[in-house]
């Protein structure tokens, strides 16, 4: 079983569309000033949880592993 994305997937797919989404939102932000949009790069949060387990408790890393299992 296959526990993560290929390469190709991560640049084809989830980066660009990652990028597009926090583009918008920040254009949104700027043209609605009385509205607050959000972007939360969960993507990248998580890759680097796994790229640098060592400096967190098992216990994030055992969740993390949990929930993308």
């Amino acid at each position: 079983m296959l526990n993560q994305c290929s390469a190709e997937v991560d640049h084809e797919l989830v980066l660009p569309i990652n990028s597009k989404v926090k583009k918008m939102v920040n254009g949104l932000n700027n043209n609605l000033p009385a509205a607050k949009f959000t972007y939360f790069d969960s993507y990248n949060m998580i890759l680097g949880i796994i790229r640098n387990h060592e400096n967190y408790s098992t216990r994030v890393v055992k969740v993390l592993f949990f929930l993308l299992t």
